[in-house]
């Protein structure tokens, strides 16, 4: 990822593709988010690269408090270790404090946006210690949020209650919502799973993924309206200023046109996806057939994964549309901002940002 493209997303603060950990960036936290001081300015970034699809990236700026001056990164996987960052950092690394940062970084690699309720859930179910108070997200949005998944629960509830269920009280539906929702009680699991034709030690994970493109399907469609307004702007003409007008024109043109396919491509996917998790979903409901949605299952957590990762392309071109929107049209800059994520989307591997490899 270039410079300019780098800039204006470290720009954009925390958000699905942004996760700030450096304290004077949260002034409500208490404590550093990571508990190594070499990790006290960390940020961290979601990206789609080319063909290389969702990345977790880990960047230091060099100066935290302009963090757009420059800084070295880091890909990070789920199995990051310690040698891996002693070998980043070329020092050695001990203690209890990296041990809980290393697994810190695993909840973040492993999920797929950081989206402050998805960041928060994730580290809420996995038992590791973090403030919450850096996920920007209030406690009754996280509620109200928790009540709207929970209703899409309801019925797959339902299915683990007697034939008579319309004579169960909603208290006892409530109670094995719950149990759906938090997933931590094997023994309740266990039959639910049977009927589901859940393979065996997958059911965690498949029915985490479901209740995550339940959240994704509602992230993506308060993305409606800004997306609308991206895609007109992507087929708009629109003049061409510097010099070599005609060289950059043409340039322009090849720009918008990958962007555009790309943008497309990952709004198609993400809605092929809504269309299978939804019409399953119906098909349970309203005809009480199962057969679609115990086949939908099968792919629900690479779903939830690959939504993560459409959500990435689509952020990443939403910020770089509103930095384009204030700068006069047909400007270098505008021109340099369409190209670096151009370049990103065709997988074009550019490292550099004041001379030093950049995220």
């Amino acid at each position: 990822m270039a410079n300019a493209q780098l800039k204006v997303l470290l720009s954009s603060g925390s958000s699905p593709i942004v996760f700030d950990a450096r304290p004077s960036a949260n002034e409500t936290a208490a404590t550093p988010f990571f508990k190594n001081g070499l990790l006290k300015n960390a940020m961290l970034l979601k990206t789609g690269e080319g063909q290389a699809g969702l990345q977790t990236k880990l960047f230091l700026p060099f100066d935290s408090n302009r963090a757009t001056r420059g800084g070295v990164s880091m890909v990070c996987q789920p199995s990051m270790s310690q040698e891996t960052l002693e070998a980043f950092f070329g020092t050695q690394l001990g203690g209890e404090a990296i041990r809980s940062d290393i697994r810190k970084f695993e909840v973040l690699a492993k999920t797929p946006s950081f989206s402050p309720f998805l960041l928060r859930d994730a580290f809420e179910r996995s038992g590791v210690e973090a403030d919450v108070r850096y996920f920007q997200v209030s406690d009754s949005e996280v509620a109200e949020l928790k009540q709207i998944l929970k209703g899409k629960l309801k019925p797959l509830a339902a299915m683990a209650l007697p034939s008579a269920g319309s004579g169960v009280g909603n208290e006892k539906l409530d109670v094995l919502v719950t149990k759906l929702w938090e997933l931590n009680d094997a023994g309740f699991l266990a039959p639910f799973a049977q009927a589901l034709k859940i393979p065996k030690g997958e059911t965690t994970e498949v029915l985490y993924g479901w209740i995550g493109v339940s959240y994704f399907n509602r992230e993506f469609s308060k993305r409606q309206v800004a997306l609308r307004a991206l895609a007109e702007w992507l087929v708009a003409k629109r003049p061409v200023s510097g010099g070599g007008r005609e060289d950059n024109a043409a340039q322009y043109e090849f720009d918008l046109r990958i962007v555009r396919e790309r943008v497309r491509a990952a709004w198609s996917a993400a809605g092929e996806i809504f269309g299978r998790f939804n019409s399953s979903y119906d098909r349970l409901i309203q005809d009480s057939d199962a057969a679609l949605f115990v086949e939908y299952l099968k792919g629900a957590r690479r779903d939830f994964l690959s939504l993560g990762a459409h959500l990435a392309f689509i952020e990443q071109s939403l910020c770089i549309f509103n930095a384009i929107l204030i700068e006069r049209p047909g400007s270098q800059l505008s021109l340099d901002l369409l190209h670096d994520l151009a370049l990103s989307m065709r997988g074009a591997a550019i490292d550099g940002i004041s001379g030093q490899a950049a995220a």
